[in-house]
This record gives structure tokens, C-alpha cells and sequence, in this order.
């Protein structure tokens, strides 16, 4: 399950790179980097900026990817011994991979939304609570797992 979580993140980092590729090529040098709550833009930068979510994409990939190699230095909400290791270290692991699989998710809808509304067409929120709401909820899931096998 790792590996299938570790390729899904590559393909959304990919899809991240790709619209964020896509849509720079159709930018004014000025882009809006933020926009408030009627979705009018209420800041500007350089159309550079498109890149920082590929690049952010990235490092969250390697960091929860090398983390999860590593579940012995990872705080649990149990105490480890040495009959539950194997479990919690699985659990964790795997935490580790979908978390990464989540915020690669979250910043890949979030760079495909920006090129929509680049566009002209209406940026929606949905999308990015949907994300936001998954990246919150699997790791209070996985702590009731670990919880349940202590």
C-alpha cells in the first residue's frame, strides 16, 4: 500500500509540475497569488510564483517519504513495546505515505484551480476543502487504529 501511496504522489507532484508549466506559459508577467472571499484577486506577485507549489510538492513528497522510513523515531499516541511494534510501525508508515499522498493531492487541485481561474472561468473551493478535509480527518484515523492496538 506505500508503494501504490509513493506513486500516487508522484503522479499528482507530475500533475502539480505540468498545469503549474501550462499555465505559466499563459500568464502576464503580474499574476494574483491571493484572493479574498468574493474570489476578486487582492494580491499580486510575478507569474513565478506558480512554481513554488511543484516545488512545495516536492520536499512534502521526500520528507514524508524518508519519515516513514523511519517509524522508530515517531511519537505515538501508545506505548511501543515489543509485541505492538510491528503494528504501530506498519500503521505509521502507511500514515506517513497517505499524508503525503493528501498534500500532494491538495496542492495539485489547489495549482489546477489557479490555472482555471488564470483562465477567466470561476475558481472553485470545493475541491480544496474536500483536500483540506482529508488531510485532517486520516491522521486522527490512523491514531484510533494505533489506538485500538495497543
Amino acid at each position: 500500500m506505500e508503494k501504490v501511496c509513493h506513486t500516487l504522489s508522484v503522479i499528482f507532484i507530475l500533475v502539480t509540475s505540468i498545469s503549474a508549466m501550462h499555465t505559466y506559459a499563459s500568464v502576464p508577467a503580474k499574476v494574483p497569488i491571493h484572493f479574498d472571499s468574493d474570489h476578486l484577486p487582492d494580491g499580486w506577485g510575478s507569474s513565478l510564483y506558480i512554481f513554488i507549489l511543484p516545488v512545495a510538492a516536492v520536499f512534502i513528497f521526500i520528507m514524508f517519504y524518508f519519515l516513514g522510513r523511519k517509524p522508530h523515531i515517531h511519537r505515538y499516541p501508545v506505548k511501543v513495546t515489543a509485541e505492538n511494534a510491528p503494528v504501530l510501525y506498519r500503521l505509521s508508515r502507511l500514515m506517513a505515505a497517505v499524508m503525503g499522498v493528501e498534500i500532494t493531492l491538495l496542492l495539485a487541485v489547489i495549482t489546477l484551480e489557479f490555472g482555471v481561474e488564470t483562465a477567466g472561468h470561476p475558481f472553485s473551493i470545493v475541491p480544496v476543502i474536500i483536500s483540506l478535509i482529508l488531510v485532517a480527518v486520516s491522521p486522527i484515523l490512523f491514531i484510533i487504529a494505533m489506538w485500538r492496538r495497543r
